[in-house]
């Protein structure tokens, strides 16, 4: 989360919905399956929502969404902040929205974004809050659309 006087961006959105498993106070085991058959074995801790309520917001004080590509492990929560403008380029939009999707996605994690209010990034750099302080910076490689954030 990057608070700033002009709004709060969340980028990415975690690797396991909140609702797909109860937290206890200490580690829990987690095995996530993918699309693809593959499944990868986590420890969780704690949800996305009780370490944004442990730094003073919630999902409903996010203003701007961004996530670094469209994997899995970035995505995990993206539907809970559909009422917030997501930041994509239009090439990942294309991508996470394709049927069929792309491998290593899990869709249902982010599909209320579709209906989102949206905003494409048109440029190799995107200041979000135009004072230069936070950058969505193109960096293609592990995914063709693929950015970093530059605080």
């Amino acid at each position: 989360m990057v608070a700033h006087p002009k709004g709060n961006l969340l980028w990415d959105a975690g690797v396991v919905p909140d609702a797909a498993w109860t937290p206890t106070g200490g580690a829990v085991a987690h095995r996530l399956a993918l699309l693809n058959g593959v499944a990868r074995d986590l420890t969780l801790n704690k949800t996305l929502a009780s370490q944004l309520a442990q730094a003073g917001y919630s999902a409903a004080d996010v203003t701007f969404l961004a996530l670094s590509h469209y994997h899995y492990d970035h995505t995990a929560n993206a539907n809970a902040f559909s009422s917030a403008t997501w930041l994509v380029r239009q090439g990942e939009r294309d991508a996470m929205l394709a049927d069929p999707p792309p491998a290593a996605t899990l869709p249902s994690t982010y599909a209320a974004l579709r209906d989102s209010r949206t905003r494409i990034i048109d440029r190799d750099d995107y200041d979000v809050f135009g004072d230069g302080t936070v950058v969505i910076k193109l960096a293609p490689g592990h995914t063709r659309f693929h950015q970093l954030l530059y605080v």
